[in-house]
């Protein structure tokens, strides 16, 4: 019996487990039984044709049995959010033979051109502007002998001067979403936020630098700023920030009816539609805009709070024209249903106001 689309000992993204071919049956009848973590999750027995049998998505089945994180907002301060792989179990057998096939799976989305064993950042940028009040996760698999090491380019007494910080994550093995914010490298480095420049993610094997992020300090004044976190497609938080106008295009609900000489609007509610557009994005942001816009978790973010959304529209037309930048919209509304809401804090008109109740003859 041969089995080909998998492989024993061979981690792989559960995307890239296409067709499981085995051949070579030699009873007619073959039983396939898949387990994970010692609990069986497939049970199947197949009719061989001409001593062939072809298994179609084993990996989307396995795509429900990864718990997910939810990705929080800035407030919550989450430093890294981890995912243990699938331990894969496979036993194909007749009267005849069995063979088993054992090998970690890793969630992913996506068609992909990388595997679990590459040393890399999983992202689509190489440079990213970053600012003060956003957030910012990059995703890596995380092994024994892989470290972090962030150089960090800042000033001084009005010199440029360089420090770097090495983070390692010992033996954990899976996927890691680690904190990268600018706040985050300040504290880990003990440089002020204003002071940094740029700092890079350097990703290490065995003392190697394998891949490089650079973030820059981004301390331009922009109108506006939308800042997204979701869930990308190895499953892992990420974030990404909007410069562009926002349009703000708010519907009101409910029906008008006719009820004794008066008119009256029934369930009335207010949907809070709003249309984000990117700014300019070279063609690795345009990338990670798609993947954006095809997440399960999307959620918009500021400083104190974070409010979960859901992308109604978009309009992504453009024209590939050499390396020109594009602007592309995207139009969403909050998931919760209840979009009114009522924010105050006390103020006890004392304090922080020229003309309030200290304002007397004194000033005269």
């Amino acid at each position: 019996m041969v089995v080909d689309g998998i492989h024993d000992g061979v981690d792989c993204f559960i995307s890239e487990i296409g067709e499981i071919k085995i051949s070579r049956i030699t009873d007619e009848q073959l039983n396939v039984r898949i387990e994970t973590g010692g609990t069986e999750i497939f049970n199947e027995s197949y009719y061989a044709l001409k001593g062939n049998v072809v298994i179609h998505e084993i990996g989307e089945m396995l795509r429900s049995y990864f718990s997910l994180h939810n990705p929080k907002g800035m407030s919550s301060n989450v430093v890294s959010y981890y995912q243990a792989p699938l331990s894969i179990t496979a036993v194909f057998s007749d009267k005849q033979d069995t063979v088993r096939r054992s090998f970690n799976t890793y969630y992913s989305r996506c068609r992909t051109s990388v595997s679990p064993s590459d040393v890399l950042f999983l992202t689509h940028e190489n440079t990213i502007r970053t600012a003060h009040d956003r957030m910012e996760y990059l995703t890596f698999r995380v092994r024994e002998g892989i470290s972090l090491e962030i150089g960090v380019a800042y000033l001084d007494a009005g010199k440029e001067r360089y420090r770097r910080v090495t983070k390692d994550f010992g033996a954990t093995n899976g996927m890691l979403a680690f904190s990268l914010s600018l706040e985050r490298v300040a504290a880990l480095s003990g440089i002020g936020t204003t002071s940094i420049l740029f700092y890079d993610a350097m990703l290490e094997e065995n003392g190697i630098v394998k891949d490089k992020v650079r973030f820059i300090n981004d301390k331009r004044l922009y109108r506006n700023i939308t800042n997204f976190i979701y869930r990308n497609a190895f499953g892992m938080p990420e974030t990404m920030a909007f410069t562009g106008l926002v349009e703000y295009s708010p519907e009101l609900e409910g029906e008008t009816v006719e009820l004794l000489q008066r008119t009256v609007r029934t369930d009335a509610g207010y949907i809070d539609s709003r249309t984000a557009n990117s700014g300019y994005l070279d063609t690795r942001q345009y990338g990670k805009v798609l993947d954006l816009i095809t997440t399960d978790s999307l959620q918009l973010y500021n400083t104190e709070t974070s409010t979960e959304v859901v992308t109604t529209d978009i309009d992504f037309s453009h024209k590939r024209t050499g390396n020109e930048k594009i602007n592309v919209s995207l139009t969403f509304r909050q998931a919760s249903r209840l979009h009114l809401a009522f924010e105050r804090t006390g103020d006890n008109g004392i304090y922080g106001r020229i003309f309030d109740r200290t304002f007397d003859n004194t000033f005269e």
